[in-house]
């Protein structure tokens, strides 16, 4: 077997072995048969922060605590872990939350989950308290968690009965709450901060990302704290978030290409690959054949909404396209021409990851002529950090001379 054989053999393995890299995002135990989501006896430690509704006496609850969302989550999807809240959140809001953060937070917590709003909503302290302020302190109680290693999730408000229901010293509207919660979650987006919109988990029409009304199946008598069966639901629905089941992410190393499986409608945070230029990177919806807008997130981030059932690729344009290097705006015109018989032509490779070959199209505006180059071998055309192919080589015709031509490159991987 020839060197160059050799070489390409050992090129197709490596390619093959690295087709599929996953990020992980979810707690899973890779060795279960189903692939189902494992309980994990590693001292994991959930802690839920807030007011009276993690505090959960009210109703049908009981009055030990017990039944609040973290101890339901815990027991049900994650029993061999350990979990707790505090219980002198009552009336409280997010004020009394950042001044009594240092008392209340331990190193040990693996997963910091905090939840005020109701009593910030309603104005308890009777201090006039806007929504920025609020998000403000929710924020500042996320960035010390995380300063000291939790895995940190901020939990927006819950829909309450606010029809006719008022309290002192401000009555508490849907409108606003919606104000409220809208206002808050692009707070915590704009600075890449994970968050759960838990008013989804029990409201009138749950699990589909928006806001919508009240529910009171989920509720007590007074229609602002959650029953027995909506601390359940709450616990389910954080769980969902908290092991990753909401989209997959994967790594594809053969055309430097990352996509998602969305299993629930959300912004997501994907995390930029080192070698992609902002100016360059694409999101396109495979499902339904159309690019999507995507912003940059405060955290080498980019920022995607994403709806369920959809899945969408996302790459940089420059390494999965290269551009072409020599030749402005990928076009040129053969009156005059330099050379129409063999000119060269030459783009750049150097963040490709692993290409086996490249196919060049060339084409003439007026359409007369359209001619693809197949099977452009890298190891034979590859200069330093760019490809130099001459037109001719494998048996092109030449280009007729008084036309203006462009064309594309494409890479051709294994897959």
């Amino acid at each position: 077997m020839s060197y160059k054989k050799k070489l390409l053999l050992i090129l197709l393995i490596a390619i093959v072995i690295s087709v599929d890299i996953p990020i992980t995002r979810a707690r899973y135990d890779p060795d279960s048969n189903d692939g189902d989501l494992q309980p994990n006896n590693d001292g994991e430690y959930y802690f839920a922060y807030g007011d009276s509704i993690t505090r959960a006496v009210q109703g049908d609850l009981s009055p030990d605590g017990m039944d609040c969302y973290i101890h339901q989550m815990n027991e049900t999807y994650d029993p061999l872990n350990t979990a707790d809240n505090n219980m002198d959140g009552g009336g409280k809001t997010s004020f009394w939350g950042l001044d009594n953060f240092a008392s209340h937070y331990n190193p040990s917590n693996t997963y910091f989950f905090i939840f005020f709003g109701r009593n910030d909503l309603r104005d308890a302290d009777g201090v006039s308290e806007t929504k920025e302020q609020y998000a403000s302190n929710m924020l500042e109680m996320y960035n010390r968690s995380v300063e000291n290693g939790s895995i940190t999730y901020l939990l927006l408000p819950l829909i309450s009965l606010t029809e006719g229901y008022s309290s002192s010293p401000r009555v508490v509207t849907h409108d606003m709450e919606i104000e409220w919660i809208t206002y808050a979650q692009q707070q915590y987006e704009k600075f890449d901060v994970k968050y759960i919109k838990l008013y989804d988990a029990i409201d009138s029409d749950p699990w589909n990302g928006r806001i919508d009304t009240h529910n009171s199946s989920y509720f007590t008598t007074d229609g602002v704290h959650p029953n027995l069966s909506g601390h359940q639901a709450m616990a389910e629905f954080i769980w969902y978030f908290v092991s990753g089941q909401d989209y997959n992410e994967t790594y594809y190393a053969t055309n430097n290409t990352i996509v998602i499986d969305a299993n629930y409608n959300e912004t997501i945070y994907v995390s930029r690959r080192d070698n992609w230029s902002w100016n360059h990177i694409k999101v396109y919806c495979i499902t339904n054949s159309t690019y999507v807008n995507w912003t940059q997130g405060y955290n080498n981030t980019i920022h995607i909404q994403i709806k369920k059932g959809y899945r969408y690729k996302v790459y940089c344009e420059k390494n999965f396209y290269p551009f072409l290097r020599g030749i402005e705006n990928h076009s040129w015109s053969s009156n005059p021409a330099i050379n129409t018989t063999a000119p060269t032509f030459s783009w750049d490779w150097g963040n490709i990851t692993n290409p086996v070959s490249y196919k060049l199209w060339v084409y003439s505006i007026d359409g007369s002529f359209n001619y693809t180059v197949e099977n452009i071998s890298h190891s034979d055309f590859v200069v330093g950090d760019h490809i130099e192919y001459t037109w001719g080589t494998k048996g092109e015709p030449a280009l007729p001379r008084g036309k203006e031509y462009r064309w594309r490159v494409k890479c051709v991987y294994i897959s």
